[in-house]
C-alpha cells in the first residue's frame, strides 16, 4: 500500500517536474568536493548574478565545501585544482508546489520507494521546494516506480515526463491504432473497450481526473468531431472508484465512462452494446484459460469492430497469435480473422522496463505495449 503523506489528502495531486535546459533536455548536474573553505571568485560572480542555473547548491560545513549545480556550468567556472573529490552523471527532479515545513513525508516516501529498488538519491531543499537528484541512467525507472506507487493514492504526475508512462502509452497507442486503421470515428460516436483493464487505470477517477489524465485522447476525437466518446474498463483486476459511471463534457462532445469487475464475457451477460474498438493491453492470451471466453465474445463481432493487442516482448506476441489463429481456426462457426498488422513494433511503447519474477527467460526485457497487432473478422 501507499505510503499516505500527513497534510496531503488523497484526492489532491502530486506533481512532479524534471529540471531541464531551454532545449527541453535534462539538465546534469555534478558535484564537487572543494579544498579549502573558500569558494572560487567565478562561483561567487555565478551567485551573485543570479544565474538562470536551475539548481546551484552550495553546503559548507567545518569539514567540507560542496558544491552542485549544471556540470557544463561547474565545469567552466571552478578550476580543476580546486576539485578533490567529483560526482557526476546526475539528474533531478523538484516537487512542485510550496509545501509547509510542518508536512511530513513527500521526501521520505519518494526516498523509500526509489531505495527498494537500489535508486539512490541525493535530496537538496530550499527553504519552499524539495529537489531530488538520480543518476541520469535511472530516468525511466524512477517515473514508473514513482508514477504506479503514488497512483494507488493520489493523483500522481510528472509535468514534462521524459518517457510514455503508461497511461501515455496506451492513449497514443489507440490513437496511433485508429490511424492505422484508417477508419474515421464516426461523429455519432465511438465506443472502446478495455479489456483486461488494471488499477491504475481507473483507480480514484472522477471527472477533474479524467479530464486531466486522457486530455489527449478527448482532443484527438474532439477535433475529429465527435458528438460521443464512450470508454468501458473491464477486468477482474479493477479496483472499483467511488462512482464507476462517470458522465462529463470535453469541449462540444460528451464523454460516458463505464467501470466493471469482471472478465469479459461475465460483462456481455448483462450488457448488449457493441465496441468500434476492443483493447487488450499486455494481455498474455496464449497464458490464461481465462481469456478463452473473451475470445469466443470477439466471434460475435462483425468486420468494423477491431481488435487491437499489445505484449511485452515479441515473443509473447507471436505466442498470442498462434494461440487467437489456433483458437478461431477450430472453431467451426468462427468467422474467417483478418490481420490489419501482425505481430511488431510498437512505436507508441513506453520506455519503462518491467520486473517479471515468474520469467522463464531472466535475461529477457519486458516492456510495457512494446509490441502490437491488430485484427478483425470478415465473413468468409
Amino acid at each position: 500500500m501507499s505510503l499516505l503523506i500527513e497534510g496531503v489528502s488523497s484526492n489532491q495531486s502530486l506533481a512532479l517536474e524534471w529540471l531541464v535546459n531551454d532545449n527541453n533536455h535534462l539538465v546534469e548536474f555534478t558535484v564537487l568536493k572543494l579544498t579549502g573553505e573558500v569558494l572560487p571568485d567565478s562561483i561567487w560572480d555565478i551567485m551573485r548574478r543570479k544565474s538562470n542555473a536551475s539548481l546551484l547548491s552550495v553546503t559548507i560545513t567545518q569539514d567540507e565545501v560542496s558544491l552542485c549545480g549544471p556540470s557544463d556550468l561547474l565545469k567552466s567556472a571552478v578550476e580543476t585544482e580546486a576539485i578533490v573529490a567529483e560526482e557526476a552523471g546526475f539528474t533531478g527532479f523538484r516537487i512542485i508546489g510550496i509545501f509547509d515545513f510542518a508536512l511530513i513525508g513527500v521526501l521520505a516516501a519518494i526516498a523509500k520507494r526509489l531505495a527498494m529498488y537500489s535508486i539512490s538519491i541525493l535530496a537538496l531543499s530550499t527553504f519552499n521546494t524539495d529537489y531530488i537528484l538520480v543518476n541520469k541512467s535511472k530516468v525511466s525507472q524512477v517515473e514508473l516506480i514513482l508514477h504506479e506507487y503514488f497512483n494507488e493514492k493520489y493523483t500522481f504526475f510528472f509535468t514534462n515526463v521524459r518517457y510514455n508512462d503508461p497511461i501515455t502509452s496506451r492513449i497514443n497507442t489507440i490513437i496511433g491504432a485508429i490511424k492505422r486503421i484508417s477508419a474515421e470515428p464516426s461523429t455519432e460516436g465511438y465506443v472502446i473497450h478495455i479489456v483486461g483493464a488494471e488499477e491504475n487505470e481507473v483507480y480514484g477517477l472522477n471527472e477533474e481526473i479524467l479530464a486531466r489524465k486522457y486530455s489527449r485522447l478527448f482532443d484527438y476525437f474532439v477535433q475529429n468531431n465527435v458528438n460521443r466518446l464512450h470508454l468501458v474498463f473491464i477486468g477482474p483486476n479493477v479496483i472499483l472508484p467511488d462512482s464507476h459511471h462517470i458522465a462529463l463534457k470535453h469541449g462540444q462532445m460528451s464523454v460516458q465512462v463505464d467501470a466493471y469487475s469482471q472478465l469479459y464475457h461475465e460483462y456481455y451477460t448483462t450488457h448488449d452494446d457493441k465496441p468500434n474498438l476492443v483493447v487488450l493491453f499486455n494481455a498474455g492470451v496464449w497464458g490464461y484459460t481465462d481469456w478463452l471466453p473473451t475470445l469466443a465474445i470477439l466471434d460475435r463481432f462483425q468486420s468494423d469492430v477491431y481488435i487491437l493487442i499489445t505484449s511485452f516482448t515479441m515473443e509473447e506476441a507471436d505466442d498470442d497469435d498462434d494461440t487467437i489463429v489456433e483458437y478461431f481456426s477450430t472453431h467451426k462457426n468462427s468467422k474467417t480473422i483478418e490481420f490489419l498488422w501482425k505481430p511488431e513494433l510498437n512505436q507508441h511503447h513506453t520506455s519503462l522496463e518491467y520486473e517479471r519474477g515468474h520469467a522463464l527467460d531472466l535475461n529477457r526485457k519486458y516492456i510495457d505495449n512494446m509490441y502490437w497487432y491488430c485484427f478483425h473478422f470478415t465473413t468468409a
